[in-house]
């Protein structure tokens, strides 16, 4: 994207990345890398990479940005399709991921909760925000290349 448009929407991000929002998030980190780990204890083995490697970024992003616990599952899933780590079924998973996200920014459009969706909704530039689209790929790119450096 070209200036101005790429400066206000750095601005805007890094809003909602402050220095004190990631200090915030290091004890639920650190308790998702226990569950990770307290999950494989009873196996007696364990496998990093797949077992807390793979699977951690893509729940701390899901975490940031407010998923429920219930739904982790399935952004793994949908995450891994658009990357091309697991093949596809006959749902297109970036459609999919975009529904679920443009829910949940309606959502915190009414209600907001202490989440990066909700930051991103509240930060402005010069009485910029961002577009409801902008959010949704900003969404998404998070949450895809998030999982995408597991990978490489």
């Amino acid at each position: 994207m070209d200036p101005p448009r790429h400066r206000q929407l750095r601005s805007l991000a890094s809003q909602a990345f402050t220095p004190r929002a990631i200090a915030q998030l290091t004890p639920r980190i650190s308790e998702i890398v226990h569950e990770l780990l307290d999950h494989v204890v009873s196996r007696g083995r364990m496998d990093v990479i797949d077992d807390l490697s793979y699977p951690l970024p893509v729940m701390v992003i899901a975490e940031m940005l407010g998923v429920p616990l219930a739904d982790r599952e399935r952004f793994k899933h949908w995450s891994d399709q658009v990357i091309g780590a697991t093949s596809s079924s006959a749902q297109d998973p970036q459609q999919e991921m975009s529904e679920y996200f443009l829910w949940m920014i309606k959502q915190r459009r009414r209600e907001p909760h202490d989440d990066l969706i909700s930051a991103l909704l509240a930060a402005q530039d010069e009485g910029q925000r961002l577009s409801v689209q902008e959010l949704l790929g900003f969404c998404i790119i998070l949450l895809v290349a998030g999982n995408e450096t597991t990978l490489t």
